[in-house]
């Protein structure tokens, strides 16, 4: 399956889309330090989805890939917390940020158990 049509890309770009929209509302200096730094560590967890799928040891990527989400959930509650982020664009980034977690726990278990199976 092409990376582009798996679920959890769909959602990592879904989410993406979101940050860079709620980013246009925040005081300019956040928007140039942990807004550009949330731009960057979605496109890491993008990159990661993307190496995962075209590999066969696809567990280092999914564990890197899950960092970089909890990273992401760390920077939305900080930006909120210093009001840069209106609640309702939080509420949006948490449901689709809880929508990948789940995504990428479930295919970690899947890949770890085919693994586990194979030894």
């Amino acid at each position: 399956m092409q990376y582009t049509q798996l679920p959890v890309y769909k959602a990592c770009y879904d989410l993406l889309l979101e940050v860079f929209q709620s980013s246009q509302t925040m005081r300019r200096e956040y928007r140039y330090t942990l807004g550009e730094e949330l731009k960057k560590e979605m496109m890491r967890l993008m990159m990661c989805v993307y190496r995962a799928n075209l590999t066969r040891d696809k567990e280092p990527h999914i564990l890197k890939a899950r960092e970089h989400i909890e990273v992401v959930k760390l920077m939305v509650r900080l930006l909120h917390d210093l009001r840069q982020m209106p609640v309702k664009n939080m509420a949006k980034i948490t449901l689709n940020h809880d929508a990948i977690s789940k995504q990428l726990a479930a295919w970690h278990k899947s890949v770890h158990t085919k693994a586990t199976e194979i030894q």
